[in-house]
């Protein structure tokens, strides 16, 4: 009735009620009107409703009006409705939510929308994207996103393969519990004594029966009726009207296509049971926290840690599984219950499940750090524990290390000064595992300043000294990385004995740290004509045109480049001292000499034993490379 009186008498009518509302709706969201909002939406709900029992009265007026009605929109017509209908979708579940609130008995419109406005609206994380209401069993797919287990179920039936956010495709098909964000919903509605919501009704098949030939002949050729009386795809507004059930034969198809993604079962070399349903099981103990002081409790914890520390060994599949089921936020609060507890054989066994849950997913090394796992880490590295735990930590920070979006939030907590710490007590595997961690920290430059600080051009010279032939290509890689900084040209140079040894690494080493002296020797010579005299006293040149003859292709390029820069600096000396005769003069330091005949004397230099490389830095002549 009210409809009438408003004039709304036919689908275009209503058609655009429904535009200008949401024009509406979409000026009160810029204004940030939750009232007005909250009325439009309750509008544009009452219109939706009533528009249907209109359209289902009109259609008993016979089946010519109910075939017009129901008639396929025009090709332009159909590709503005498809860019409408999600937006429909939208509003009517913004809407839904509203019924988790009991409004009071007896209660009329007025208060009714006075409820409207005061009810509680969720957090988006706790909302389906689909459906917008509150989840009752959230579930997670390969993209990340987490759903309501019914309305991606019914996306996935219905024969798609992506996500529908971000419509990204898909690797498999598979979902996994969220029990972590269902214990925040099932918090959120004690805190506001809201009861928990009841999983939602799947929403209507768009599945119906028509027997109308003339009407099939006219839809697209993918929606025709193959059989007579078979399931066809029909619009909106027809499904609406009658429904048949389910679609058997595109519910067998989901199935096929599900199948042909890889199996998760667990491996033949692996215990028996399914990996997934183990891991739920682990889940559940992890995301429990009622019992979390219980001594008992921390035991079944510890045994679902070390369940997850076994499947995700050698198993991509539980990695990815863990990382979307929200386990590594389980295992990182379960870490500080134990660092609490002064739980060894915990801090140990996290600490190892961390690092398997990492390996090969950049993924989880992201949510490693983005669970707060660095500062818990830090504290458990600082503290008097014992070198097996320190060591399992230090694996962890080298694994979530190599990911570039952690090296600055790892490198600005703290962690470098007790990783060079390590190395004067640490086993050595625990020395290599730090010293990588900080080569991959040098790779970030914002952190150089920081390692400049806490000494680490000091302690490379150290291990330089020591000759170890593993932890020396790691050390003049770093060196060659904190080359950007004027300051480490100045260390070297006024540090006694560091231009000596790393010469001597020159003529010892490989073709790589060959090719990796000469990158620093060239940074510190463009730098300054004092260090270009300091490098040349050491007698680099017959290494050098050794390997512009002999070395790889970028180790040729360097050796040529930094003798070309010699030849360039023995000129200006030569134009200053026209009239001195001396070893060091223009005559003998020609070309002739650069070409492997030095005078005897000049190129005389200490000899020593050492593996060495390095790289370019960045300069105004010369472009910085990664090696």
């Amino acid at each position: 009735m009210v409809m009438i009186n408003l004039g709304i008498k036919s689908d275009k009518a209503v058609t655009a009620e429904k535009r200008a509302l949401r024009r509406l709706l979409h000026r009160t969201r810029k204004e940030e009107d939750k009232k007005k909002e909250l009325i439009v939406l309750y509008l544009l709900h009452l219109l939706r409703k009533y528009s249907k029992v209109y359209k289902l009265a009109a259609s008993e007026e016979g089946s010519a009006a109910e075939l017009t009605s129901s008639c396929p929109p025009s090709p332009s017509e159909r590709g503005s409705e498809a860019s409408t209908s999600g937006r429909d979708s939208d509003f009517s579940s913004e809407l839904n939510f509203f019924e988790f609130y009991p409004r009071r008995a007896g209660s009329g419109n007025k208060d009714g929308l006075s409820s409207l406005r005061q009810t509680l609206i969720p957090p988006e994380e706790f909302r389906c994207p689909i459906s917008l209401q509150l989840m009752s069993d959230p579930v997670i797919i390969s993209s990340g996103q987490t759903y309501e287990r019914v309305c991606i179920e019914k996306w996935f039936e219905e024969g798609h393969d992506t996500c529908p956010k971000t419509q990204q495709k898909l690797a498999h098909l598979d979902v996994t519990p969220n029990y972590c964000v269902k214990g925040l919903i099932l918090s959120w509605c004690e805190r506001h004594s809201i009861p928990f919501p009841t999983p939602p009704s799947p929403p209507p098949s768009p599945v119906t029966s028509w027997n109308c030939t003339s009407f099939s002949d006219s839809l697209p050729a993918k929606t025709r009726i193959l059989q007579s009386g078979s399931p066809v795809t029909l619009p909106n507004e027809v499904a609406t009207l009658t429904s048949s059930g389910p679609d058997t034969h595109r519910v067998s198809k989901f199935l096929a296509r599900r199948s042909s993604f890889p199996s998760q079962d667990v491996s033949s070399g692996q215990r028996g049971g399914n990996v997934m349903e183990r891991l739920d099981d682990c889940a559940k103990v992890l995301c429990k926290t009622s019992e979390l002081y219980s001594s008992s409790f921390r035991v079944q914890q510890l045994r679902a840690v070390e369940e997850i520390q076994h499947l995700s060994r050698d198993n991509a599949n539980a990695r990815l599984y863990i990382g979307e089921a929200g386990l590594i936020p389980a295992l990182v609060q379960f870490l500080d219950m134990a660092f609490r507890f002064e739980d060894e054989d915990a801090l140990e066994t996290s600490c190892c499940a961390l690092l398997n849950v990492a390996i090969d997913n950049n993924r989880n090394k992201a949510e490693i750090v983005n669970a707060g796992a660095v500062p818990v880490l830090l504290r458990l590295f600082s503290s008097e524990s014992s070198l097996a735990v320190r060591e399992a930590v230090i694996s962890v920070f080298l694994t979530v290390s190599c990911l570039d979006e952690n090296k600055a939030a790892l490198g600005s907590s703290g962690i470098i000064l007790g990783l060079i710490n390590h190395m004067d007590s640490g086993s050595p595997q625990g020395i290599k595992d730090a010293l990588t961690t900080l080569l991959n920290l040098t790779l970030f430059p914002g952190n150089h300043a920081c390692l400049l600080k806490e000494g680490i051009i000091q302690k490379i010279f150290q291990l330089l000294d020591l000759g170890d032939a593993e932890s020396t290509e790691i050390c003049i890689t770093m060196l060659h990385n904190l080359m950007l900084l004027e300051e480490v040209h100045k260390i070297i140079a006024e540090t006694d004995g560091y231009v000596s040894i790393l010469g001597e690494f020159l003529d010892t080493g490989s073709q790589k740290e060959k090719e990796l002296i000469v990158g620093i020797f060239l940074a510190l010579c463009i730098d300054s004509h004092e260090y270009t005299q300091l490098v040349l006293r050491e007698g680099v040149i017959p290494s050098l045109v050794m390997l512009s003859v002999n070395g790889t292709a970028r180790g040729k390029d360097k050796a040529q480049k930094l003798l070309q820069h010699f030849r360039e600096e023995r000129q200006k000396d030569a134009s200053r001292h026209e009239t001195s005769q001396s070893p060091c003069s223009p005559e003998s330091f020609n070309t002739k000499d650069l070409q492997g005949k030095p005078e005897k004397g000049f190129f005389r230099r200490k000899t020593g034993s050492g593996l060495s490389f390095g790289f370019f830095r960045r300069s105004k002549s010369f472009s910085f490379h990664y090696c």
